[in-house]
């Protein structure tokens, strides 16, 4: 069985290279880029998202995710990885692993200054 995190996502404005439109869910795949990870281009993995609530006019998610394949690195997702979601080429969102299981109220100015 896979490893599930919980992880805030900010999605690219359009104006900024990112998707037209912010998928509407409630899941979505792609791939996926981690910080820490020393073996991307050569090696990509994809990231599942469950959506479960969106801030900000659906700028932001907070969303559960995981690898789509159970030999996927899984100790990159663990509290405070960051990560990239691209499509093909193009990066379409940031994210950050986060601590505990339930959703913010809001999303706050602290956590927004952390996706970016």
């Amino acid at each position: 069985m896979s490893k599930e995190v919980t992880a805030m996502i900010s999605w690219v404005p359009f104006e900024k290279g990112g998707r037209r439109t912010v998928p509407s869910g409630p899941t979505y795949s792609t791939v996926v880029r981690f910080d820490e990870d020393k073996d991307w281009p050569t090696q990509a993995w994809s990231l599942w998202v469950e959506f479960i609530r969106s801030y900000a006019d659906g700028q932001y998610l907070y969303a559960r995710v995981r690898f789509l394949f159970p030999d996927a690195p899984h100790e990159l997702l663990h509290e405070g990885s960051r990560f990239q979601l691209y499509e093909g080429r193009k990066l379409v969102a940031t994210g950050l692993v986060r601590a505990g299981d339930a959703a913010p109220s809001e999303s706050n100015e602290f956590e927004q200054a952390l996706l970016h």
